[in-house]
């Protein structure tokens, strides 16, 4: 009776590890399709994909996709690719996957006709979110050795990390005061290309810590032409920049701003930014030549007059930010210019 009993127990575990195992290959084979039907439809758009050497595994506990040689190039122009690419999920959590990009991965976005902004790593880990659709609702991204060549610069900006998150709402904006999604960046250890710079000498050749996050208000499509953009920005849409931080040196600056398009589509905005080390900053300013010694002597008493106490024991002053006529101002002075933008018609 005994052993009847345990032939009854193996039985039914072998039964078990069977059904599980279907179950596996079932969901690895709707994976690959899945991916399939993915590149054709990119391919159908007049994305080029490329890959080598795909392939699913992580049996028994994970879902896994490992390929080499990838590479996604959009019609805009705008270009992906990596050595190597690593995605898992646990089986009793699709949902949430686990990124590794081995071996240089590089993105390059377009500024021009014939110019580039082109990001680079050492390596990057990420996570994303996916709702039972198989979109993207959250995810985050880890860059170590980042390298950033903006269009037309001669030398490159390096990080030492950077990460990135992003937060899509499960539905798409109503009105134009409905998120259309959320995107955080910060940098660490941010090296200047040139220290010789005046800048540079002043605040110093190493940016400690860079952030932003901003939500985009309004409904707009993927890849947004002038039209879309201009019914955007005449619907109410806006931009909200949140959480921005610059730690450079003695320099200090937390702040938010709200941003739009005027009526030729170019950025305009106004926010506040909390300065801390505002005697670096005038010496900033001086140095990059867009304050006269003679002004930032007279402005110093009367920012250290208008500098308030912080929690932390710090003193900053509060001053205005705004954005217009592609002039970017902090209070009455002028700081740089913004070039023009062109959309795509």
């Amino acid at each position: 009776m005994r052993l009847r009993s345990l032939s009854v127990v193996l039985a039914f575990v072998l039964l078990l590890v069977l059904a599980y195992t279907a179950w596996w290959a079932s969901a690895a084979w709707q994976l690959r399709a899945g991916i399939d039907r993915w590149v054709e439809a990119q391919r159908a758009s007049g994305a080029m994909v490329s890959y080598t050497d795909l392939s699913i595994g992580g049996f028994p506990l994970e879902l896994a996709v490992n390929t080499r040689d990838a590479l996604l190039r959009l019609p805009d122009g705008t270009e992906a690719s990596a050595a190597g690419i690593a995605a898992a999920a646990d089986t009793w959590n699709p949902l949430d996957v686990r990124l590794t990009v081995m071996e240089t991965p590089r993105v390059s976005l377009p500024a021009g006709p014939e110019s580039a902004l082109v990001l680079a790593a050492e390596s990057a880990t990420g996570t994303a979110g996916l709702d039972t659709f198989g979109r993207v609702r959250q995810g985050t991204l880890a860059l170590s050795r980042l390298t950033i060549t903006p269009p037309g610069a001669d030398m490159p900006l390096n990080a030492a990390t950077a990460e990135l998150a992003t937060t899509l709402p499960a539905l798409p904006p109503a009105t134009h005061t409905d998120p259309l999604g959320t995107l955080g960046l910060q940098l660490s250890g941010l090296v200047l290309p040139d220290p010789t710079d005046p800048i540079a000498i002043v605040l110093g050749p190493e940016i400690k810590r860079a952030a932003i996050s901003a939500t985009i208000l309004g409904d707009l499509p993927p890849n947004p032409r002038a039209a879309d953009l201009r019914a955007w920005s005449e619907d109410g849409g806006t931009v909200e920049m949140t959480g921005l931080a610059l730690d450079w040196g003695e320099l200090s600056l937390r702040g938010d701003a709200t941003l739009a398009l005027d009526g030729s589509l170019q950025p305009i905005g106004a926010g506040t930014l909390l300065v801390g080390g505002t005697d670096a900053l005038l010496k900033a300013l001086v140095a990059s030549d867009l304050l006269a010694p003679q002004q930032a002597a007279q402005l110093r008493p009367f920012i250290e007059f208008l500098a308030q106490p912080r929690e932390d024991g710090t003193r900053r002053v509060s001053l205005p930010v705004t954005l217009q006529d592609h002039r970017l101002s902090l209070g009455p002075m002028a700081v740089t210019t913004v070039p023009p933008l062109v959309w795509p018609e």
